[in-house]
């Protein structure tokens, strides 16, 4: 249990650093949810806006977890890139960087070109596809 929790904690803080991202998303448009009178269209507007801070996040923590996995290429100790399965994996780590870049750029560009946050019915189904496998990414990034 002890070595999962080693191999697993970069990529759980990358995903906590997308939570907090969310919940600032939150945060920052909370007064605008916070003066509508009413409670499910206050309910819709929140959701709505967690779902549309979902996928960029995710990316974004998959980019923190790219930087993590660079700077450990680059500077640890051999016992370090056996934990965490890193041996001989530098020109993997450019790719993935590479498509965790192109992701996240395609969910902005759905996201706010695209879709827009005033369509009435907002489909957030391309957008959280791209944000997951952005994570799938990284766990057969540090699987294999």
């Amino acid at each position: 249990m002890n070595q999962f929790i080693d191999k697993a904690t970069p990529l759980v803080l990358s995903l906590f650093l997308s939570v907090i991202g969310i919940a600032a998303a939150l945060i920052t448009e909370a007064k605008d949810i916070l003066t509508e009178p009413d409670p499910t269209k206050r309910k819709n507007m929140a959701w709505t806006l967690i779902l549309s801070a979902l996928a960029p996040n995710l990316c974004l923590g998959a980019v923190s977890f790219d930087i993590w996995a660079i700077t450990t290429l680059f500077a640890a100790e051999q016992k370090a890139l056996t934990l965490y399965n890193l041996t001989g994996k530098t020109n993997a780590i450019q790719l993935l960087l590479v498509c965790h870049l192109f992701l996240y750029l395609m969910v902005l560009a759905w996201g706010g070109i695209v879709r827009g946050r005033s369509t009435p019915n907002p489909r957030f189904l391309l957008e959280s596809c791209l944000g997951v496998l952005a994570v799938l990414f990284c766990i057969a990034f540090q699987c294999y």
